[in-house]
């Protein structure tokens, strides 16, 4: 006669084969879901940082106030950046360490927004 714990095996693999993939599906799906949440407020806050200090160095590049094609150019191009960075949040922060270091007080003031934005949003996305 079968053993008890054979029948017990084959109905715990039938029920692993039904309903298991779903789980992990469901699993797999969650995670992404909660990373790309998680990847949006992160760069919801940095860009607030971004709009906050660029009226407080009145260097708003986001907000449209500094003016000529160029600032569009600029504006779009710092904002590819950022999501481009955003992807990485360590390495943007440490980007941002870098820049400050090596460059100092001779970073043009159109920048030090975008950067304090860069690394508010990286510090925002491991919480």
């Amino acid at each position: 006669p079968p053993l008890p714990i054979r029948n017990s095996a084959v109905r715990s693999t039938n029920l692993l084969k039904k309903a298991g993939l779903d789980g992990l599906v469901l699993e797999s799906t969650a995670v992404q879901c909660f990373q790309a949440i998680g990847y949006g407020i992160s760069v919801g806050f940095g860009f607030a940082t971004w709009a906050w200090m660029g009226t407080e160095y009145d260097q708003d590049v986001l907000g449209g106030q500094v003016g000529g094609s160029s600032a569009q150019l600029l504006r779009w191009l710092m904002m590819i950046l950022f999501w481009l960075l955003m992807l990485n949040p360590f390495g943007s922060i440490i980007l941002v360490v870098i820049i400050a270091m090596a460059a100092g007080n001779n970073v043009h003031a159109t920048w030090i927004p975008w950067c304090c934005g860069i690394f508010t949003g990286g510090v925002v996305s491991f919480f």
